[in-house]
């Protein structure tokens, strides 16, 4: 079973480029931690929204000392408005890929 590790921050607007520059090089380091599929950063209005999916929970789990270690020193209680929401969740549903007929 995969998961997706999801973390919604609310960055004030002076702190947004300080959050997405330490948010790039926590993705850069995920990028060498096994079990990682896939990392990305998504902005939705004020928020900005990372993802990471991992082939197991295991994986995971054992991810997470590199990963607080990457955002150790970080000051998001400065960075942000609001307290990061954090979630963990379990796939229910296989992967299904879009299909389009060439243009």
């Amino acid at each position: 079973m995969r998961q997706l590790f999801l973390a919604i921050h609310r960055p004030s607007a002076d702190h947004v480029d300080d959050l997405i520059a330490a948010m790039t090089r926590f993705g850069d380091l995920l990028a060498l931690t096994p079990g990682m599929l896939h990392a990305s950063a998504w902005r939705a209005g004020e928020r900005i929204v990372a993802i990471s999916i991992w082939d197991s929970p295991d994986h995971l789990v054992a991810a997470r000392p590199a990963m607080a270690a990457a955002i150790a020193g970080v000051p998001f209680g400065e960075w942000e408005e609001h307290p990061r929401e954090l979630l963990i969740l379990d796939e229910v549903r296989k992967e299904v890929r879009a299909s389009f007929p060439d243009a």
